[in-house]
C-alpha cells in the first residue's frame, strides 16, 4: 500500500508527538534515553504544582539540557505540523496545546508538570515560526527578483 505525501507527513508529526509524550511522561527520564520506557500512572494530582516556578533549577542536575531538549522538540513538532496544515496560528494552536496537555499529564506520572516548561516549548514554537518567515521571504525576494 503506497502512502500518499499527507499522511507521510502525518505520521511523521504523530510519531514525534509519540516520543515527546514518551520522553514526557516516562518516569526516569534517564532510562527512557535507553529504551526502557516505564509510565506511571496515578489518578490524583495537585494541579496548584503545575503554577510552581522557583523549582527550575532544582529538579534535574542538567537542566539546560532538558530545557533545550523542550525547546528544539516542540519547534521541531511545530514544524511538522505545519507541514502538514500549511497554517502557522493553526500548528502554533496545535503544538502549544500539546504542550499544555503533556505538562498536566505529567501531574500523574510521578513527574513535574510546570507552565515554565510550556513557556519554553512556546518559544520554540515561536522561533520555528520565525524561522518559517526568514524562509519564505528568502524565496519570495529570489522570486521577485528573477
Amino acid at each position: 500500500m503506497r502512502m500518499t505525501l499527507i499522511g507521510i507527513k502525518a505520521a511523521a508529526a504523530a510519531l514525534w508527538a509519540l516520543v515527546l509524550f514518551i520522553f514526557t511522561c516516562a518516569v526516569n527520564l534517564d532510562n527512557a534515553f535507553k529504551g526502557k520506557v516505564l509510565i506511571v500512572w496515578h489518578p490524583y494530582s495537585n494541579y496548584r504544582d503545575f503554577f510552581i516556578f522557583d523549582d527550575m533549577f532544582k529538579t534535574h542536575s542538567h537542566v539546560f539540557i532538558i530545557k533545550a531538549g523542550h525547546f528544539l522538540g516542540f519547534a521541531i513538532l511545530d514544524l511538522l505540523i505545519y507541514a502538514l496544515i500549511k497554517h502557522r496560528a493553526y500548528s502554533a494552536l496545535l503544538t502549544i496545546a500539546f504542550a499544555v496537555v503533556t505538562e498536566i499529564l505529567q501531574l500523574h506520572t510521578f513527574r513535574d508538570g510546570r507552565l515554565y516548561d510550556v513557556l519554553v516549548d512556546a518559544a520554540g514554537v515561536m522561533a520555528s515560526h520565525y524561522w518559517l518567515m526568514l524562509i519564505q521571504s528568502r524565496v519570495l525576494r529570489r522570486r521577485l527578483a528573477e
